[in-house]
């Protein structure tokens, strides 16, 4: 598809309330639908809530669980990512981001990477993915990340080199640090990364964040689309639900490429080289 409008949905989940969350995804997507969007998505843990704590383990689904078929089915007229608690069938439970395309599950994503520090506690109740791939669907390939995954600069080194021109984000990030500017310091960096990785890797970034607060804590939304160039096309506001709109365009990866080809120079082989040279040395 050489053209095609994207769809990112900000809002604030009930923690624990499934069936409403659900319920607030489909009427989203629905008014996405309406607005020629083929693609929507949502940020992390937006089916059951961020700050689950223990309501994590009654939240889990597994990934044919007919609680997700009204967003599977909804799938056959948008492609659809939401971030929810994956429980497997030896009842691991994993953060994850599902990809939901033409009525099927067609690609999930495990968070690798956990966040056990300030206020965060997610290795307590998750189990950390195992795998960074991108996968083919009819936007080219393309890639997911899971918030935390994105602060690790392997996750999309990985995602690029296997050829992601397209890469997702749920994210659900709190207010945290102080900043010079209005904004927190997260958000600063948030900012760098999402940029950093478009502009480095010439390719798009879609980031969807929760909004509003979940038990005390201040999600800041400003949900985006980076374009290949590394500068925003389209965000969202700090503080409202929100449904954003814009659109892509190969053309525009063909011309970042052709302008500063940093992809096309990376030295994959080497990477690996060096990479095997250094687990050997520390293990």
């Amino acid at each position: 598809m050489s053209n095609y409008r994207i769809a990112i949905g900000q809002f604030c989940p009930v923690i624990g309330d499934q069936e409403k969350n659900r319920s607030k995804i489909l009427e989203l997507a629905d008014k996405a639908l309406n607005q020629r969007a083929k693609l929507f998505l949502l940020p992390e843990l937006c089916l059951s809530g961020y700050l689950l704590q223990d309501q994590g383990f009654a939240c889990g689904l597994c990934a044919d669980d007919a609680f997700l078929d009204p967003i599977r089915d909804l799938s056959r007229k948008i492609v659809i990512v939401i971030g929810l608690v994956e429980k497997s069938a030896d009842h691991r439970y994993f953060n994850s981001a599902f990809f939901y395309e033409g009525g099927e599950l067609k690609h999930i994503h495990r968070k690798v990477y956990l966040p056990t520090y300030g206020v965060f506690d997610e290795k307590r109740f998750f189990t950390e993915g195992e795998r960074i791939q991108a996968f083919d669907s009819s936007f080219g390939r393309t890639g997911l990340a899971v918030c935390n995954d994105m602060w690790h600069p392997a996750v999309p080194y990985i995602l690029a080199m296997d050829g992601a021109n397209l890469i997702l984000v749920p994210s659900a990030s709190p207010t945290r640090g102080v900043s010079q500017d209005d904004v927190s310091d997260n958000t600063r960096v948030w900012t760098l990364l999402l940029s950093h990785t478009a502009k480095a890797y010439s390719c798009y970034v879609a980031y969807a964040n929760l909004v509003g607060y979940q038990d005390g804590l201040n999600f800041w939304g400003m949900s985006r689309l980076v374009g290949p160039n590394g500068r925003n096309i389209m965000e969202a506001g700090m503080s409202d639900e929100e449904l954003i709109f814009a659109d892509l365009s190969h053309e525009a990866l063909r011309r970042e490429r052709v302008y500063s080809p940093l992809r096309r120079d990376e030295r994959l082989l080497l990477t690996y080289h060096e990479l095997s040279r250094i687990v050997q040395n520390k293990f």
